[in-house]
């Protein structure tokens, strides 16, 4: 060990891993890789980018809206569990459990923010304001696409209290994985810090960090290639409902349910349908310059589940160049 170097990383790392190895398959496809002896020394202050805003203004308190549950998910309310679904409102100290092949999408407020619950995950609301968005990760992962806004900040902390891992940003895309004694970090976009036993790491896009217990995290190390890659896949997984691509006639009309889409010259035309709370599938037409129509309905593909591998999301491709 030299000089500088945080003790007891091997060990950290170590027990890290395993650990993370039991939360689930699928989840573990963001921290699989080894994270190397730190060869950077953790920040052992917060940054003053992520200390919370104060204002003399008034606090208004939101609501956390449910876009989407998938599978099976509860609410929890005074100490009550109800079945969650789409268009509940979550306020300030409700809980929620999803089922291992469950998931819950929510949205903070009229942000475009979105927090992707994963299945096997159980979490609080702690606080929703203006300056921060507060939640709880007792176990399990969840996904944010957080947007920055002014001094706003997301925190997502770990069990263990107020000594507890807690990870934040002011706008990023990033997962936390929470094993209830380890908190893991993957950046995506953006930047992340990680804070835990006294000190704070910063984890910039394309890398991870783990804290176990109380103890300090350790240094940002670079995710794999084939690792981002499948992060990508699985986002593009869950966040599309299909991807389509064609080839028509020159000179027809596209249509996506009542929307047309440009075409380009030769035929050819390519479309991405964002995944959307209610949506099962959506509707390709064509309009011939001859006057003949086409359609074909087109299903939503199916969530990408924790348990199983990734894969690249396949194509629907539609040929209406033959009679």
């Amino acid at each position: 060990m030299t000089a500088g170097e945080t003790p007891g990383v091997g060990r950290l790392v170590a027990v890290a891993t395993a650990l993370l190895l039991l939360v689930g398959g699928g989840a573990w496809v963001l921290f699989r890789a080894t994270v190397s002896e730190p060869t950077v020394r953790p920040v052992v202050a917060p940054e003053p980018a992520l200390a919370l805003a104060h204002s003399d203004t008034p606090r208004v308190a939101m609501v956390a809206t449910v876009l989407e549950v998938r599978g099976s998910a509860e609410r929890e309310r005074s100490g009550v569990w109800v079945p969650l679904k789409a268009g509940d409102a979550l306020t300030e100290q409700d809980g929620v459990r999803t089922s291992a092949t469950g998931g819950v999408d929510l949205q903070i407020g009229d942000s475009r923010s979105r927090i992707t619950v994963a299945g096997g995950t159980t979490l609080n609301v702690r606080e929703l304001s203006s300056e921060v968005h507060r939640l709880g990760l007792t176990r399990g992962r969840l996904t944010a696409d957080y947007e920055e806004n002014g001094t706003r900040a997301l925190r997502i902390e770990g069990a263990g209290g107020a000594g507890g891992a807690v990870a934040s940003t002011r706008g990023a895309r990033f997962t936390v994985l929470s094993s209830g004694t380890a908190v893991a970090v993957a950046t995506q976009r953006g930047e992340v810090g990680l804070a835990s036993g006294g000190a704070t790491v910063m984890i910039p896009a394309g890398s991870q960090s783990v804290a176990l217990a109380a103890a300090a995290p350790s240094a940002a190390a670079p995710i794999p290639l084939d690792v981002l890659l499948r992060v990508a896949r699985l986002a593009a997984a869950d966040t599309l409902c299909a991807r389509v691509k064609g080839v028509v006639r020159p000179g027809s009309q596209v249509r996506l349910d009542e929307e047309e889409i440009p075409v380009a010259a030769d035929g050819t035309f390519e479309l991405a349908v964002p995944r959307k709370a209610g949506l099962t599938g959506v509707k390709v037409a064509v309009l011939e310059p001859s006057g003949l129509g086409r359609e074909q309905l087109i299903p939503c593909r199916s969530v990408a589940k924790d348990a199983q591998p990734v894969e690249e999301p396949s194509d629907v491709k539609i040929d209406w160049t033959q009679p």
